[in-house]
């Protein structure tokens, strides 16, 4: 089979989609399939060059489909009008990046988390099915550690994930009367203490029950404010589950808003160490920290995050907060240990510091488990299969 994707490794520099093309790539080559991948920002300096760029190399390749993640650099009219299959596989929520809402025929969607196949099919999508993350066990592997990789990496609890600062600094430019504050900490409260929720089915309640109510200018911009909305819970959360773990030996990766937060980059036992390269480091990082934290974002709603799977085929020993989702992949307290509030995060790691066999093995089951069943040859042979099945190809 012919598939035609593309390298996002400069216009999604700084973000985790390069790396994870590269993984479906990868996968789609091991199960025998021809791949060309394309560099969108060299086929012409003007839309309309770019644009006929594509179509010659759709004429040069023939492709049986064309994939991509998160909607990135489809052009969904001129694959309808050359009659060519597309298939996007959303690791985020469709409605924050989708950038065309053209509902086609040729028009595949896979999301990586469930809840959303009811709302993409109620505004027209009507080819949407379930894709859960996976890893790479080419990249994410047991590894042996240099000394000085030792002492640069090893700690007892790590976390490598953005900060969400950047919510945090638009508040006082978005909040600007009393009630309206009141209503937007109301919501946040209420996102932090259960990240699962809707944030709009928050929203509505707390407008309903304040008889007050946030006014937007249209629909893209309730979007908008959903979103910030979305990402001030997630500082605010993250930042209280980090904070409930000084003094334990804590790591973290990630932006530059955690520098701020920790007020320095070294706070009360915990440590900022900078970005964390997906190919290089977290690897390294998973083997030797003695805990390896996850906290998901609030959008995955019941879906399980990469890092879980990064993290387990590592063979890493994982603490990550309860998605509905999770005993389907994983033996619960056996592959996996879970909170299922933020106050639960401290116990739990206490008690695993002070048993480090039990670490091991859970560390090692996890592992077992995702070579077996979760990598990305095990993904893009499922979105083969559904393709084919469904008729889409």
């Amino acid at each position: 089979m012919k598939i035609l994707t593309f390298d996002l490794s400069r216009i999604m520099a700084g973000t985790v989609a390069p790396s994870t093309i590269e993984d479906c790539v990868e996968a789609f080559r091991e199960l025998g399939h021809e791949v060309t991948q394309i560099e969108p920002t060299i086929l012409g300096e003007t839309p309309q060059e770019r644009l006929e760029g594509l179509k010659e190399e759709f004429r040069k390749t023939e492709p049986d489909f064309v994939f991509t993640l998160n909607d990135y650099c489809l052009t969904p009219e001129l694959l309808t009008i050359l009659k060519i299959p597309y298939v996007s596989w959303f690791g985020d929520n469709p409605f924050h990046v989708m950038e065309n809402n053209y509902c086609s025929p040729y028009y595949t969607i896979f999301v990586w988390d469930w809840f959303y196949i009811k709302n993409l099919k109620e505004v027209g999508f009507e080819n949407v099915y379930y894709l859960p993350y996976g890893s790479n066990p080419a990249v994410f592997k047991r590894v042996e550690l240099s000394q000085e990789e030792e002492e640069r990496y090893g700690c007892n609890i790590s976390f490598a994930g953005s900060s969400f600062s950047s919510a945090l600094k638009k508040y006082d430019e978005i909040v600007k009367d009393r009630d309206t504050k009141k209503l937007i900490d109301k919501i946040v409260e209420i996102q932090v203490e259960d990240p699962t929720l809707n944030i709009s089915d928050i929203l509505k309640a707390v407008e309903d029950a304040s008889y007050c109510s946030i006014s937007f200018k249209d629909t893209q911009h309730k979007r908008q404010i959903e979103i910030w909305l979305e990402y001030l819970a997630m500082a605010k959360y993250r930042q209280e589950i980090i904070g409930n773990l000084g003094s334990l030996g804590l790591n973290i990766y990630g932006d530059e808003g955690w520098r701020e937060f920790l007020k320095g980059g070294d706070w009360n036992g915990i440590r900022f160490l900078g970005w964390a390269n997906n190919r290089t480091d977290l690897t390294k990082i998973y083997n030797v920290s003695k805990i390896n934290l996850n906290i998901s974002k609030s959008q995955s709603r019941s879906a399980l995050s990469m890092r879980i799977f990064d993290i387990s085929c590592a063979g890493g020993f994982l603490v990550t907060d309860f998605r509905v989702t999770l005993p389907e992949f994983f033996i619960l307290d056996k592959e996996v240990v879970c909170y299922r509030s933020k106050d639960e995060v401290r116990e739990l790691v206490v008690y695993y510091l002070d048993h480090p066999q039990e670490r091991e093995e859970i560390g090692r089951a996890a592992q077992k488990r995702i070579l077996a069943e979760h990598t990305f040859r095990h993904r893009m042979g499922s979105l083969l299969a559904t393709m084919v099945d469904k008729g889409r190809l």
